[in-house]
């Protein structure tokens, strides 16, 4: 939503969450983004075979895949990334102190029992990652494009650029 209402991207995000889905959706219908943004309740899977993005971006989705299902996570993410697109892979990161920061407001929207939950998955997520069992890992990887021999972006500023009218055309193939 950042991007599209800033940028005049067109953005699509997916998620497992239904609620999550819905809560996205109520968010750009409030932003008055729908020309710009969607959020669908759906496995990055099942996004249809067609569909090439310029940029992807996964945020929190490896810590539940599995190491033995990163071959087809990153064949699935290669197979949706045009050529000369970029991909940003997030790992968790500061999210229980998040959480901490804002628990009276998480307990309002999501109860106490989902509340106390969730500190206790990204307690113990801490301890693996004090233990070196889980890392954090922050990667920006662009697929390559035989017919264009820029570099990648070395900035944000470059990566949020306007994009040009090719990227525009590859863009909205992908809506």
């Amino acid at each position: 939503m950042w991007a599209a209402e800033r940028y005049g991207v067109l953005a699509r995000g997916v998620t497992l969450s239904r609620a999550q889905a819905e809560y996205g959706q109520a968010w750009i219908r409030r932003l008055g983004l729908e020309e710009r943004a969607r959020v669908d309740h759906l496995d990055y899977r099942d996004l249809p075979r067609e569909l090439r993005f310029d940029k992807i971006a996964a945020v929190g989705v490896i810590e539940h895949l599995g190491i033995g299902n990163y071959p087809d996570y990153f064949a699935r993410v290669h197979e949706l990334l045009a050529p000369g697109g970029l991909f940003l892979n997030h790992g968790i990161r500061q999210w229980a102190e998040r959480l901490q920061a804002n628990a009276e407001r998480a307990r309002a929207l999501a109860g106490e029992r989902i509340y106390r939950t969730w500190i206790g998955y990204l307690a113990a997520s801490s301890v693996s990652f004090t233990q070196g069992s889980t890392g954090l890992y922050q990667v920006v990887a662009s697929r390559a494009d035989p017919a264009v021999r820029e570099a990648v972006p070395t900035t944000r500023e470059a990566i949020y650029s306007v994009a040009a009218p090719a990227e525009k055309r590859k863009l909205a193939r992908a809506s």
